[in-house]
C-alpha cells in the first residue's frame, strides 16, 4: 500500500468529517488540524489523520471511524458483539458468523457499516458490512457481518506506519 498524496483539510470538507463521525460518536471533539491521506486500496480511498493518529476512512460512498477511533473513543451505534469463539477467526480476516453473534444493535440494516468487538474485553476486532438486519444477527446461521477491515490486516498495518 503506497501514499499517492496528503493534504491539509480545510473548512466544508472538515465539517463533512466531523459530522460524519459524530454520527458514530457524539462526544467527539476536535480542536487540531485534520490531514487528507489518499492511498491505493480497493476498499479505501483515503485516511484522516489529526497528529498523525488516523481516525476516520474515506470509503466509496461514506466517511467512517478507523479501528483506532473505536478503540480510543466508545462508539455509540451499529454495534455487534462476539462471544470469545469467534474472535481467532476474526483477526485473521474471516467474516463474522450468526452463532457467534451475542448481541446487535437492532438499528443496524443490511449494508450499513458496523464495528464488531468481543464481548469479555469489549475491544474492536473489526470493521465490516451487514449482510442482514441487527435483529436478526443474533442465532442466525450464516454470516452476517463482511469484515472490511480488521486489527493486524494491511491497512490496520500501514495506518501504524504513517
Amino acid at each position: 500500500m503506497k501514499v499517492k498524496k496528503r493534504h491539509h483539510l480545510r473548512g466544508g470538507e472538515v465539517k463533512k468529517v466531523l459530522n460524519a463521525l459524530k454520527k458514530w460518536c457524539e462526544e467527539f471533539r476536535l480542536e487540531d488540524r485534520m490531514e487528507y491521506v489518499a492511498i491505493d486500496h480497493a476498499e479505501f480511498q483515503g485516511i484522516v489523520l489529526v497528529k498523525r493518529d488516523a481516525i476516520a476512512l474515506y470509503l466509496k460512498d461514506e466517511i467512517v471511524p478507523t479501528l483506532n477511533f473505536a478503540l480510543k473513543n466508545d462508539i455509540s451505534k451499529g454495534g455487534v458483539v462476539v462471544d470469545r469463539g469467534a474472535v481467532p477467526h476474526i483477526v485473521r480476516g474471516a467474516d463474522v458468523m450468526g452463532p457467534g453473534v451475542v448481541y446487535s444493535d437492532e438499528s443496524i440494516r443490511e449494508g450499513d457499516t458496523v464495528f464488531v468487538k468481543e464481548e469479555e474485553h469489549g475491544k474492536y476486532l473489526c470493521m465490516g458490512k451487514a449482510l442482514v438486519d441487527g435483529g436478526e444477527m443474533v442465532g442466525r446461521r450464516g454470516k452476517v457481518v463482511k469484515n472490511v477491515h480488521y486489527v493486524g490486516d494491511s491497512l490496520w498495518r500501514f495506518i501504524g506506519s504513517l
